[in-house]
């Protein structure tokens, strides 16, 4: 660990020699002097992206800073345990609730050093009690251990890799969703009529049908928590928080033994039902891949011969739109399963046409996942390099 032997775990071949301690101030140059608070109704829009203690706020024209910059936030985080801390190039302006570093040439290397600073405890070095505040004076005496100017290059230079592959991931997913948007929108048409986007084989209107028309509407239950004989079984048994649109549903965070099942008001779902949040979260969906059980929360839809199962998924927008309209509470808002059944659709009249729908959308998703994916993976190598260069 480099508190203690003063090297990382791993690091570069060429690289000997052990990390030093410095403090912040001696390595970093102070830009705070030039930051500029602008209201939002005097700021004049333009391409430059305004940062304040969280990060980009707004765009306006005109900049208070240019070139290689550390943002920390001064006060007003959003997270004190994930502090916000950001590396930034080019120009910038910012408002004077975020600290403005800029690295010292042939001494530091800002890429390292926004990384290395994500690595400690800002927490001690706050003050105030409302609102917490990073003082220039307690800036100054965050003390970093670091290498020599070269390796702190290196490790910049493999840091800036990752996030920019991490960056290019996020940018293509976000555009793939906003295309399967505009695609959803073209798809499912708001009156009874015929969507603007079709398949060619396919002529005849769509028609009106209630939810419980095309699907049985179903609950579920909890076994009794202080019987352990009902718990830890073979039977998936989901709760809310885990059903959030992410398509197919594999596993869930708890299970239940058939006694559990028999001895409470959960059931066994066929695979292909379609869970929806009743409740905090109104309309939130994920499709069984295997039977499984839910708790209370749900109002599941166990599909008929009459709906495409992913067809009906891919409406959970406009089911969610519908079913939060629909619910009522005081303590919380919840849907029934009689407000469930009356959720009016729009559909195809045939099942062939909703399987191509559904396979389509089903692409789409199966497409985001992969990129998710892999989003996810490069998240944890970036991690894992942090873990062994700075634990």
């Amino acid at each position: 660990m480099i508190e203690k032997q003063n090297k990382p775990k791993i690091r570069f071949k060429d690289f000997t020699d052990a990390w030093q301690e410095q403090k912040l101030a001696d390595i970093t140059v102070n830009l705070d002097g030039d930051r500029v608070p602008v209201t939002k109704n005097k700021r004049i829009a333009g391409p430059t992206p305004y940062y304040g203690a969280n990060g980009i706020q707004d765009y306006v024209a005109g900049s208070t800073h240019t070139g290689n910059l550390i943002l920390i936030a001064e006060d007003g985080a959003n997270s004190v345990c994930d502090y916000p801390i950001n590396t930034i190039t080019g120009k910038a302006w910012v408002n004077n609730h975020s600290h403005v570093l800029t690295d010292k040439p042939g001494i530091s290397n800002y890429l390292f050093l926004g990384k290395r600073l994500k690595t400690i405890k800002i927490k001690p070095y706050l003050t105030g009690s409302d609102r917490l505040k990073l003082t220039n004076n307690e800036l100054n005496k965050i003390m970093l251990k670091v290498p020599q100017f070269a390796e702190q290059e290196k490790l910049g230079d493999l840091f800036a890799t990752l996030d920019l592959l991490i960056a290019n991931r996020q940018r293509k997913y976000q555009k793939i969703q906003t295309l399967k948007r505009q695609l959803l929108q073209r798809l499912f048409p708001e009156t009874p009529t015929t969507p603007s986007l079709r398949f060619t084989a396919f002529s005849h209107n769509w028609v009106t049908k209630k939810l419980s028309e095309v699907a049985t509407i179903k609950s579920g239950g909890t076994p009794r928590l202080t019987e352990t004989q009902y718990w830890n079984g073979q039977i998936d048994w989901f709760t809310p928080t885990e059903v959030q649109n992410q398509g197919y549903l594999h596993h869930s965070l708890k299970t239940i033994t058939r006694t559990g099942l028999n001895n409470s008001r959960a059931i066994l779902l066929p695979k292909d039902t379609i869970l929806m949040t009743s409740r905090a979260g109104i309309g939130k969906m994920g499709i069984l891949s295997y039977p499984a059980a839910t708790n209370q929360g749900f109002q599941s839809l166990i599909p008929s011969n009459q709906i495409n199962p992913y067809f009906l998924y891919s409406m959970h927008d406009r089911i969610a739109r519908m079913a939060n309209k629909l619910a009522s509470g005081i303590t919380f808002t919840e849907i029934s399963a009689r407000e469930t059944a009356n959720i009016k659709l729009i559909i195809p009249e045939t099942t062939a046409e909703q399987a191509k729908i559904g396979d389509m959308l089903k692409q789409y998703d199966q497409f985001l996942s992969g990129i998710e994916r892999e989003l996810n993976q490069l998240k944890q190598v970036r991690t894992a390099f942090m873990q062994l260069l700075f634990s």
